[in-house]
């Protein structure tokens, strides 16, 4: 990416998080018409800067966002389900909404991570397959 790309990091990272707070619901269909399109656009701007960008390079290297990449997978898996339940069963106002949304998905993805993912991915060595050579057929 061009050097000018490094301005486009912060100005796309501010309106992905506006976009958040006060776009419209996940189950709104104006969410998969307007907030992913338009998402997935800043997102591109963002990443492009950030090989320009030392500051915000330093930002994303912050351990509280580096844990957020290790339980990413839970998230990724949990955060729908979450999201849907909660704005169902929980009336709040929007930003407290979103708030309560993001915290209790990475509640429930650490909590995922540290006594499902991670303990399967430590013993996932010591399991054999099962091979023909060492089957035996009765």
């Amino acid at each position: 990416p061009p050097r000018w790309a490094r301005h486009l990091t912060l100005p796309c990272f501010a309106a992905i998080v506006l976009l958040m707070v006060v776009g419209p619901s996940a189950t709104d269909v104006n969410y998969l018409r307007v907030c992913v399109p338009v998402t997935a656009v800043l997102t591109t701007g963002m990443l492009a800067g950030l090989e320009h960008d030392p500051v915000f390079g330093k930002l994303l290297g912050w351990s509280p966002l580096r844990r957020i990449g290790v339980i990413s997978y839970g998230l990724y898996l949990y955060h729908q389900l979450i999201f849907n339940l909660l704005d169902y069963h929980v009336h709040a106002r929007r930003p407290v909404e979103v708030v309560l949304d993001v915290v209790v998905a990475i509640a429930v993805a650490e909590i995922s991570y540290r006594f499902y993912e991670s303990p399967i991915r430590s013993r996932g060595r010591r399991f054999r397959r099962a091979s023909p050579s060492n089957v035996v057929a009765h």
